[in-house]
C-alpha cells in the first residue's frame, strides 16, 4: 500500500507588479499554491526567477492561505517590463508537478 502525497499545483498563480520606495523599484510576484483538491498549501517553499528590467532569484514560504509574496532585487532604473517564473515548490509531503500548473510564468 503506497500512498504518495498529493501533487501541489498552482492556481490563479500570479499577481505581478512593481513596488517603488524612494529611488528604488523592484518586481513583486504573488504566488498561490493549492493541492490537487484545490485546498491551499501552507509552508511550501516557492522558488522562482525574475528576468528583464529586474532580475534575480527569490524564495519564501507560503502562508496559511497558500500565498507567498516574492520580490526581485531592487534597481534605480525605471522598470518597463519583467517576467517571473516559478522554478520549484518544495516542502514536507509535497510532490510538485509543474505540468499541473495553471500558470508557471507571468510578465509585466
Amino acid at each position: 500500500w503506497n500512498m504518495s502525497p498529493p501533487a501541489a499545483r498552482l492556481m490563479n498563480v500570479f499577481v505581478i507588479s512593481t513596488r517603488s520606495r524612494g529611488p528604488w523599484t523592484n518586481g513583486v510576484a504573488t504566488v498561490t499554491v493549492v493541492d490537487s483538491a484545490g485546498s491551499p498549501v501552507a509552508n511550501a517553499t516557492v522558488s522562482g526567477t525574475f528576468t528583464g528590467d529586474v532580475a534575480g532569484t527569490a524564495s519564501d514560504t507560503t502562508d496559511s492561505n497558500g500565498q507567498v509574496v516574492l520580490e526581485s532585487d531592487r534597481t534605480r532604473s525605471s522598470v518597463g517590463s519583467f517576467q517571473f517564473c516559478v522554478d520549484d515548490i518544495s516542502g514536507t509531503d509535497i510532490n510538485y508537478d509543474s505540468g499541473a500548473n495553471a500558470e508557471s510564468c507571468d510578465s509585466l
